[in-house]
């Protein structure tokens, strides 16, 4: 994964630079056990071959260029449980899961050069505008 990532990335980045605005989803983080970051940990009692594992996946994340700015959208547990909750989706994650999940990334910070955070909590409408706003100023500053 840490190679496709990477190469997502590097991609994201040579369009870019060819004067493209690339939206993504998501972006690597260098967090261990965060979303769309490394998992294999370093871990002395573990096996050579692990902890070889370990340094090849950390090099991925380590030379994985960082975005010009991500935006995060936070929302408090409780409004992430009820939209799960209203979605028309088969296997959605349970309650426990939601929550699981965002004590986990609540905190999560992608590879980027600048984090902007937005209340997603208001409705959609208002959390569009709002990023929209942010990237035509992003686009103005450049």
């Amino acid at each position: 994964i840490a190679i496709e990532r990477k190469a997502a990335a590097i991609k994201a980045q040579a369009y870019s630079k060819n004067g493209y605005i690339v939206i993504t989803d998501r972006y690597p983080s260098l967090e261990y056990g965060k979303m769309d970051s490394p998992r294999i940990t370093k871990n002395t009692q573990k096996s050579c071959i692990y902890n070889f594992l370990h340094n090849i996946e950390r090099k991925y994340y380590e030379a994985i260029p960082a975005s010009n700015f991500s935006v995060k959208l936070n929302i408090p547990v409780e409004t992430a449980v009820y939209r799960n909750s209203i979605r028309v989706k088969p296997g959605k994650e349970t309650d426990n899961e939601i929550r699981a999940r965002y004590l986990v990334n609540s905190d999560f910070k992608p590879k980027t050069l600048e984090l902007l955070d937005i209340d997603a909590s208001q409705c959609i409408d208002a959390v569009r505008d709002e990023i929209v706003n942010i990237i035509f100023k992003e686009l103005d500053n450049e």
